[in-house]
């Protein structure tokens, strides 16, 4: 009879305890309604409980939920939320895919729509989305590489420059790309802005290294302009400005499946200097063109066009005297065209494959009897890429074909025009290079590149990536591998620590000292035969925590070594000599955004940058060992926009003479000689020694 009892009771204890403990699966993938694009950290919250969870990067949610009715919640910032209630859910309809449509934040006069972070594995990557960034304080107009000045581990030579060093290496070591298209010489201006109208860019995604395989060939940092495409439902789809540098317009629309955006953007020096005088010097413009056609909610196809070729950097009253008369002679001018297609395909699958077909065109050209240039690098490029999610496994994989063709031809003689203006101008275009140079060739690279995020647990990833090709010209094949650990405490938290090789094919030759700013064009030359490229072994550790809408903060410490650096020697105008470098130092980041009121961003970084020559260990001329930003801004429900910034750097130029010195001295300038050739050759009179290599 007890036994039969316990029995009874066993029974009775199911029956009564049974919905309390019964327990079903809740998963699916949530999607962008446009583009079929998986959204990573989605929330999926289930109202009057303290349930939920966070999409990962294929979308995916999966969480276990009693067995009663809920209201669940799909949302994620920039988007419309969804509810589900699960007594409408059959077994079937459990697992399938949610679509959210975008829904945009509006402000006057701009629109901000959020865009998704392709950086994720990256602790300090940020991308800056201008019409928010519009809103802080600036001098003369909003510009792209100003405003990537004021991040953590970007440091600059002068107020004037808009030249940007990154954790260490010198400008010319990072790849800068307009829609993934590398530009190799994108500034304005000598120099101090760059060539990117701020009216064309709908966000900046800025890397401070390199983090994934599916990005190679540079030593430093990526910075890549994302175009507007006239779908951002900008609340003033046409814009005029008129700015103390130069005017603006632009325009952009989206009807039906189409989308077309163009800016157009030329300063006015030349001809306000026309008005007063019959010379004009000197103007730039630029010119942005861009189509988008969705086929469908899986396809879709964008065409770039980027060309300031036609609207031109260009001296306009360089002719001397001698040359006034003769027919054919045409000014110095510099700058960039590109073209680009895209087409994208994602099934419901999370099966992505992109195409992208473009070239990249930079040229420098002059025509007078004594600056005869034209100098030109063309790049073609095609690129597939295939993304798939396979278990715990998230792939990248693809191949990139480019097709190099560069000639350099230039007669430089003696210009006193251009003397007049900054330095000789063999040194101002080429590098110190020879005044007679010639050089046409054209070569070939193939890589073949496989990325893999592995998710171990909950909180635990590992990312493992292989890039490797060939680069014709110097018969050389290379291996580049990275390797990086995510350790995950909650969804706003996390940790990284990652180990990566970098390469770079290309090199110019310009030295920027200290006082330097005007260096509107460059001459790239790539490795040859028996040459080894320039490369960088890294380290960093970084940790963020971001509450969306709140805050963020981040901070990351790295350390570089990076050899085969070309360089001109200080001692024969012509040698080409290889330098080794060290670079280390941490980055602290805290940004503040809100919609309306008070916005704050902080940046803080130590660094070491130190050039390794004949044992002997000295700073790099762009050193910074300090480097602290601070931007306040206020942002009223009128659209009132009020800002305040405050820059504090130490270390050179800020520093940069020692004392005295008696020798032979190149170059002097006003009693300071920027360069000994020989300080055992007593020869020259007594003046100021910069201290490039002591300070």
């Amino acid at each position: 009879m007890t036994r039969h009892f316990k029995k009874i009771v066993i029974l009775l204890t199911i029956l009564i305890l049974k919905p309390l403990f019964a327990q079903v699966g809740f998963q699916g993938w949530i999607l962008d309604a446009d583009t079929a694009e998986p959204l990573e950290t989605a929330q999926v919250i289930v109202l009057d409980s303290d349930i939920g969870t966070v999409t990962d990067k294929s979308g995916y949610f999966n969480i276990i939920l009693p067995e009663t009715e809920f209201d669940i919640v799909l949302q994620m910032s920039g988007y419309q939320s969804d509810t589900i209630n699960t007594k409408t859910l059959t077994k079937k309809s459990k697992q399938q895919y949610y679509y959210l449509e975008r829904k945009p934040f509006e402000f006057n006069p701009v629109t901000v729509t959020e865009y998704i972070n392709n950086n994720k594995n990256a602790p300090m990557a940020l991308n800056l989305d201008i019409g928010i960034m519009s809103s802080r304080s600036v001098l003369g107009e909003v510009d792209v590489f100003r405003l990537i000045q004021n991040l953590p581990g970007v440091s600059y030579t002068n107020d004037f420059s808009g030249l940007l060093f990154i954790r260490g290496n010198n400008w010319d070591h990072n790849q800068i790309t307009f829609d993934d298209v590398p530009i190799l010489n994108p500034y304005h201006f000598g120099g101090a802005y760059s060539s990117f109208n701020a009216e064309s860019v709908k966000q900046v995604e800025f890397v401070p290294g390199k983090y994934s395989a599916e990005h190679g060939g540079y030593l430093g940092g990526r910075i890549n302009i994302v175009p507007k495409t006239g779908d951002e439902n900008q609340a003033y789809p046409t814009k005029i400005s008129l700015g103390l540098l130069s005017s603006k317009i632009s325009t952009g629309k989206k009807f039906g499946n189409n989308s077309y955006f163009f800016s157009y953007r030329r300063s006015y020096l030349d001809l306000i200097e026309k008005m007063v005088s019959d010379n004009s010097s000197y103007y730039f413009a630029d010119f942005h063109g861009g189509y988008k056609y969705q086929i469908n909610n899986k396809n879709s196809i964008s065409f770039h066009y980027y060309y300031y070729y036609y609207s031109k950097d260009v001296f306009t009253n360089f002719l001397e005297k001698d040359e006034d008369e003769i027919k054919g002679l045409t000014q110095p001018f510099w700058g960039n065209k590109l073209y680009s297609f895209k087409w994208q395909y994602t099934n419901k699958l999370n099966i992505k494959i992109l195409s992208h077909i473009y070239s990249s065109v930079s040229k420098a050209y002059s025509n007078t009897t004594h600056i005869d240039i034209n100098n030109e690098l063309k790049n073609y490029t095609w690129i597939e890429k295939f993304n798939l999610s396979i278990n715990q496994h998230n792939l990248c994989t693809g191949f990139q074909f480019q097709l190099l063709d560069y000639d350099h031809s230039w007669n430089i003689q003696d210009s006193e025009e251009l003397w007049n203006i900054v330095r000789p101008p063999e040194s101002i275009f080429f590098d110190y290079a020879p005044s007679k140079f010639n050089f046409n060739n054209s070569t070939k690279t193939m890589s073949l590149f496989l990325q893999d995020e592995y998710k171990i647990n909950s909180k635990l990833q590992f990312n493992s990536g292989l890039r490797f090709g060939w680069f014709e010209l110097a018969d050389y094949y290379y291996l580049i591998p990275s390797f990086q650990i995510i350790r995950e405490f909650s969804n706003n938290k996390k940790i990284f620590i990652t180990i990566s090789q970098q390469e770079q094919y290309r090199y110019t030759l310009k030295s920027i000292t200290n006082s330097d700013y005007f260096a509107p064009f460059s001459a790239y030359f790539f490795m040859k035969e028996n040459q080894k490229p320039l490369s960088s072994l890294n380290f960093s550790t970084g940790y963020h925590w971001d509450i969306p809408e709140l805050f963020l903060f981040r901070i990351e410490a790295y350390v570089k070594q990076m050899k085969n650096i070309p360089k001109k020697s200080e001692y024969s105008s012509h040698e080409i000599i290889y330098d080794k470098l060290k670079a280390s130092g941490i980055d602290f980041y805290i940004d503040r955004y809100k919609q309306k009121g008070i916005n704050i961003s902080a940046a803080y970084s130590l660094s070491y940058i130190n050039v390794l020559e004949n044992n002997k260990q000295y700073p790099a001329s762009y050193h910074r060992l300090h480097n602290l930003k601070l931007e306040v801004a206020y942002r009223s429900k009128k659209g009132i926009q009020m800002g305040f910034r405050g820059i504090y750097l130490s270390g050179l130029p800020y520093t940069p003479i020692l004392g005295k010195f008696l020798g032979a001295g190149t170059d002097v300038d006003d009693g300071i000689y920027w360069r000994i050739k020989d300080p055992f050759s007593f020869s020259g009179a007594l003046g100021l020694v910069r201290g490039e290599k002591n300070s």
